[in-house]
């Protein structure tokens, strides 16, 4: 909408303000034809001769980014992150059940609930390659991180061809307009005996050259260039979000931190707020994946003591009460996978007779 829109402000703003001046168009209309045959010609045999099949083919596909913009929205962000959810879920709790939805994604359960995910095979190979390699006991996060870096970079270098071919031919445009200007000249130069007013006219459509070179490459082809180099490096960001995500897992992260970690590191304009992703989630069927650890300091006298583990489900999360004792020197240690606490005396024993019986099995 936006490209339309421009393209629509750059002729009227050009060819508006050149009328307003007292211009006159029939000697640019009259020339025109023959000055872009040889100016868009060229052009276009250098772009053949420059690039080979496979990028002229998705140079001429790209140019529709720049008036459909980014392929990803902020519901496939969202649906990307239900999807790695579930997924992760099942690799964790049984691996061998995993098998069946990596080895053939388009016939999976889960993929299938994603249908524009599952359509692209970049997304669906990043996925299923990765949790592949994890499960031949490839599991460094570091190698992986590494392999997974260089997939993505390799894609995007090839994904950027395109606009780089655009911007070729946009470098190029100023000169080849000089080219046509300098055969009108040469044209003109042919006409020398002729009256002032028809050797003006000659010039003047000799410059219509310059005028389209200059025009063309700053006006129309180098912002095509631009918009699409801005949309596939805007489209790149869902491929590492799921890197980011598989990243985290083979750390050995619980799968909720896993998400969390890909939803922080997604771009603002399309990370999904955290209720939105929750209430997607039980809207397909997820567990709830947050979970809120409460520590209570209750006073007491003894010496040596029972930690008493409770816990409650509510709307959104579940709860864990750990009553302290009264201590006074508990250290807690908090980071992104666990949460440790260290007590100052003896323990006797601890109670979670009132904790795992009132949460959800698939909680624990």
């Amino acid at each position: 909408m936006f490209g339309l829109i421009g393209i629509i402000v750059i002729f009227v703003m050009v060819f508006g303000g050149y009328l307003a001046a007292g211009g006159k168009l029939g000697i640019i209309m009259k020339s025109l034809p023959f000055e872009f045959m040889m100016i868009g010609g060229a052009a276009a045999g250098a772009f053949l001769i420059s690039n080979d099949k496979l990028t002229i083919k998705h140079t001429l596909k790209d140019i529709g980014k720049v008036f459909k913009g980014a392929k990803w929205k902020l519901a496939d962000y969202r649906d990307l992150l239900c999807l790695l959810f579930e997924v992760l879920k099942v690799a964790k709790q049984n691996p061998l059940a995993l098998e069946e939805h990596i080895e053939n994604p388009q016939a999976s359960s889960i993929f299938s609930r994603y249908p524009n995910i599952q359509k692209d095979n970049e997304a669906v190979e990043l996925i299923c390659d990765t949790l592949r390699t994890a499960s031949m006991n490839y599991d460094d996060p570091h190698q992986v991180e590494e392999v997974l870096d260089k997939r993505i970079q390799s894609n995007l270098d090839h994904a950027l061809h395109s606009c780089h071919a655009l911007q070729t031919v946009a470098d190029g445009l100023p000169a080849l307009g000089i080219v046509a200007a300098v055969l009108g000249i040469i044209k003109t130069m042919g006409s020398i005996d002729q009256p002032p007013e028809i050797l003006g006219k000659m010039i003047g459509g000799a410059l219509v050259g310059t005028f389209l070179g200059v025009f063309l490459a700053y006006g129309l082809v180098a912002p095509f260039a631009a918009k699409v180099k801005a949309v596939i490096e805007e489209d790149a960001h869902f491929y590492n979000l799921i890197r980011e995500v598989l990243i985290a897992n083979l750390h050995n992260h619980a799968t909720n931190i896993c998400i969390e970690v890909g939803r922080q590191n997604t771009p603002e304009h399309f990370r999904p707020s955290f209720g939105d992703l929750e209430a997607s989630l039980k809207a397909g069927g997820c567990m709830r994946y947050f979970l809120c650890i409460v520590f209570c300091l209750i006073t007491s006298n003894a010496h040596a003591f029972t930690i008493k583990v409770k816990a409650g489900e509510h709307e959104g999360f579940s709860r864990l009460v750990i009553y302290t004792g009264g201590q006074q020197a508990v250290k807690v240690a908090i980071d992104i996978a666990k949460i440790r606490i260290e007590y100052g005396q003896r323990i006797d024993a601890i109670d979670t007779t009132q904790a795992f019986s009132r949460l959800q099995s698939d909680r624990i």
